[in-house]
């Protein structure tokens, strides 16, 4: 289901792009979101690192009948920000889980800087009007105070300073830590630092992979009406309903959909 389970992309009527849209797509991985959204009319460049899954991309396109629609593409790692693109000439883009991976693999700069670095580029990348799309984990969510293992595969690490949280990360021997994730209000500041526009954010059930319900988180009244449509135990539904009141539930939620503007 993961690679080629198509509902993968139903976050898409969030962005509001032209009709036959060029999109990057970020981080591709097995392209169940490039091909549904190639079906969709889209023209999509599916970018990611991985040969092998670039390769699967590009026979099930071919497969589909969508090969004239999806081009893969092999980019270095986000870091570079080697964009395979010309400044200004895509509609969409997007960074599906992919933003809290950039950092591991260069110690030279924080995760942030290098998240910034990036966003920077994707900001160049787009037309005027584009749109970039961020599905990714809230940092302070029910979930990690409750004890889920974040990308380092420990409980508890997102939520501590980070100096503290690499401390504890290397003592348990995994290396620093540098799968960032933020909270709400960071994203926004981070959004803005990097030259992007309005930001519609989301509330995606029950996760960014598979978001069956994407909940408006900057309409508390909106959030409190819909969330008794999602599929969460009644005591969550009632902690984030609660903390809407106080505007707490945009970190409160697991996961993010968010479309930023240029």
């Amino acid at each position: 289901a993961y690679a080629t389970d198509e509902r993968r992309a139903d976050w898409f009527p969030l962005c509001d792009v032209p009709e036959e849209p060029v999109i990057l797509d970020i981080g591709a991985g097995w392209g169940a979101v490039s091909i549904a959204l190639a079906r969709r009319g889209a023209r999509v460049i599916a970018a990611d690192s991985n040969i092998e899954t670039l390769e699967f991309i590009a026979l099930k396109a071919e497969q589909e009948g969508l090969g004239d629609r999806v081009v893969a593409v092999r980019i270095d790692p986000l870091e570079t920000v080697q964009l395979p693109v010309e400044d200004g000439s895509i509609d969409l883009v997007i960074m599906n889980g992919v933003l809290e991976w950039v950092g591991p693999a260069t110690q030279g700069a924080s995760p942030t800087t290098l998240q910034r670095r990036v966003l920077t580029g994707v900001h160049r990348a787009l037309a005027k009007g584009g749109q970039l799309y961020v599905g990714i984990e809230s940092r302070f969510s029910i979930e990690n105070f409750r004890g889920a293992k974040d990308h380092s595969g420990m409980s508890y690490t997102a939520l501590l300073p980070r100096k503290v949280a690499s401390w504890v990360t290397q003592r348990a021997g995994k290396g620093p830590y540098r799968t960032y994730t933020h909270g709400h209000g960071a994203w926004m500041r981070i959004f803005r630092e990097t030259g992007f526009g309005p930001v519609k954010t989301y509330a995606a059930m029950p996760d960014y992979r598979f978001p069956d319900r994407t909940l408006p988180l900057d309409d508390a009244g909106s959030f409190r009406a819909t969330i008794e449509s999602v599929g969460v135990s009644r005591k969550h539904r009632y902690v984030l309903t609660a903390l809407s009141y106080l505007g707490l539930h945009k970190n409160a939620v697991g996961h993010f959909s968010m479309v930023a503007d240029k």
